[in-house]
């Protein structure tokens, strides 16, 4: 976003002031409607961030209302735009003083709206020392609203990832566009409700800068199938599922309930006895496999195992399947740990790991996919060649050739056994239909929706996996004709 300010100001001559003064009045006017009449506390930063703050403040007290600067570092060595707000909220009347541990909390006591312009998205490492001090001050002595400008202070913006000195906000303003934190991990949960500024760049500027785009009704509409009235089972899409073990039995039946809801015209399940035993009396519109059937799309793994025989049909199916590919769970485990998938230059995949299994596919840790999940999609996605659906909460869905996607979470009561497996039948139905990077955009907004109508169904603290794969017709039904 830093970029882009700078390209507006060199390319179309729009003062850096400007920018500022536009998108201090949009958060001006979101403290008007979350705390009407209180002062304000602005904690100023040394950068640009802390300009906003200047501007935020001499705004409000041109409205008539108090406003108290706290200013970091020296203001003498403030960039240019930042100081000159200084100079101007000075003028207007706005108290200004150092940040301090003892006023800061003097003016705590007078129950203002905490306005956090420390650092936004201008920070790298870790928030400093006395920084830390003043945010945890706030975080015990306040408990009324924190609004955050663009970021808060300690968040990453392109990661979500958070130092452990950050202050929640209850509200962020996002400048121009939202960043991966306001949606993604552990900041996302710091920024409390956002909304987004038009600070005046132009839209097809930010879009082209858009790190990711964030899958809406309207768009998931858009990639919903449409049948011609001349249709039977047979071209309505045919999967082959690849799934279950003793163990794990429950996950043939939940991805085959994915598939079967989702509307795919057959599928078939080939198991060990048991399971396909299972699979057929709880799903019954699915069938046994038989050598002589072809399919559309193959969808293997969800609870079946890392033993040799599932390593080894795993290898079977990658080298003899020519057709498209959905891997799920332990067959993603198998060819992290044994090998298994050589070239992958022909193929067409669909891969649904969680971050543990994100973390095995790159031969990393597990903290560095939570550090920065978008980047591990991404690389996943390139190394195996296959659109790759980083689940957590919500989607990351990453394409080799490098768009990348969210998809927003459904509800925190989704987080339960066996809703991933319902996802990889959602897809896998929907592949014979749409391409990978389709299929998996809209498949995965499918399962969130249908998970938030089953959480919205439900006083449990968590919803069952088979509930949210009920809901998934009503989804479609309403999203547009099949």
């Amino acid at each position: 976003m830093a970029a882009l300010d700078r390209r507006a100001i060199d390319s179309l001559g729009i003062p850096g002031m400007v920018l500022m003064e536009r998108a201090s009045l949009v958060c001006a006017d979101a403290l008007e409607r979350l705390a009407p009449g209180a002062p304000s506390l602005i904690l100023a930063g040394p950068g640009n961030n802390g300009g906003d703050g200047s501007c935020i403040a001499r705004i409000r007290r041109c409205r008539g209302h108090r406003a108290t600067i706290l200013t970091l570092g020296d203001p003498n060595s403030y960039p240019p735009d930042a100081s000159a707000n200084l100079e101007i909220a000075r003028r207007a009347g706005c108290e200004i003083a150092p940040a301090s541990p003892d006023r800061l909390r003097a003016e705590l006591h007078q129950r203002p709206v905490v306005v956090d312009a420390l650092f936004g998205i201008g920070l790298s490492g870790t928030l400093p020392r006395e920084v830390v001090q003043l945010l945890d001050i706030v975080r015990r002595e306040h408990d009324g609203t924190v609004l955050a400008v663009d970021v808060p202070s300690g968040v990453h913006s392109d990661t979500g990832s958070c130092d452990p000195g950050t202050l929640s906000a209850t509200h962020t303003v996002a400048m121009g566009a939202l960043k991966w934190c306001h949606v993604l991990g552990d900041g996302a949960e710091r920024c409390g409700t956002v909304e987004v500024a038009d600070i005046g760049l132009p839209r097809c500027w930010l879009d082209e800068a858009a790190a990711a785009t964030i899958v809406d009704r309207r768009m998931a509409g858009t990639l919903v199938p449409q049948r011609s009235r001349n249709v039977h089972k047979g071209c309505s899409g045919t999967i082959l599922l690849r799934a279950g073990s003793p163990k794990m039995p429950g996950a043939a039946v939940l991805a085959a309930l994915g598939a079967v809801m989702t509307g795919t015209g057959l599928l078939s399940v080939d198991a060990s006895e048991d399971v396909l035993s299972l699979v057929l009396r709880t799903v019954p519109e699915c069938v046994a496999a038989h050598s002589g059937r072809q399919h559309d799309v193959v969808l293997i793994g969800p609870g079946r195992g890392t033993s040799d025989e599932a390593a080894a049909e795993l290898e079977s199916t990658v080298t003899e399947v020519r057709g498209p590919l959905v891997l799920d769970a332990d067959a993603l485990n198998l060819m992290a740990a044994r090998g298994l998938v050589g070239s992958t230059e022909h193929w067409s995949a669909i891969l649904t790991p969680h971050p543990a299994e994100l973390a095995r596919l790159l031969g990393v840790e597990l903290a560095d996919v939570l550090g920065d999940l978008p980047g591990a999609a991404m690389r996943a996605a390139r190394m195996w060649n296959a659109v790759v659906v980083a689940k957590t909460a919500g989607a990351v869905i990453a394409a080799p050739d490098g768009p990348v996607y969210f998809v927003e979470p459904g509800s925190s009561k989704m987080a339960s056994a066996g809703c991933g497996d319902v996802l990889a039948g959602i897809i896998a139905a929907l592949r014979p239909h749409l391409p990978p990077l389709e299929s998996a955009i809209l498949g995965c907004w499918v399962h969130a929706a249908a998970g938030h109508a089953a959480a919205l169904a439900t006083g449990s603290l968590r919803v069952r996996a088979q509930e949210v794969a009920r809901n998934v017709p009503s989804v479609l039904s309403e999203l547009g004709p099949r």
